[in-house]
């Protein structure tokens, strides 16, 4: 299964909730082992690297910055994604306000 284009709402909850840059990988580590991802840990130093480039853009980066880079380092290691991933809940309606 293909990953979403748009961040997972657990993970986007999970990010936001971080007060660091830093503390990404206890989100991110955390939303994985819920959805029973394996990952290897010597890949996540690559995921660091990447994701510290954004920490140093002019203006900070938003969740959907940093899920644009982990879902092309999941996609480049070949991790599949979970079936049924939750997705951002709509308004009521259906309609976006």
């Amino acid at each position: 299964m293909s990953w979403p284009s748009t961040i997972p709402y657990d993970l986007q909850i999970a990010l936001e909730s971080t007060q660091t840059p830093e503390e990404w990988w206890l989100a991110f580590k955390a939303w994985a082992k819920t959805h029973g991802l394996r990952l290897k840990l010597h890949w996540v130093s690559e995921l660091a690297r990447n994701l510290a480039e954004t920490d140093r853009w002019r203006s900070r980066p938003h969740e959907s910055d940093k899920w644009g880079v982990i879902k092309e380092w999941l996609e480049l290691h070949g991790v599949d994604a979970p079936t049924r991933l939750p997705t951002t809940p709509e308004a009521p309606g259906g309609e976006f306000v």
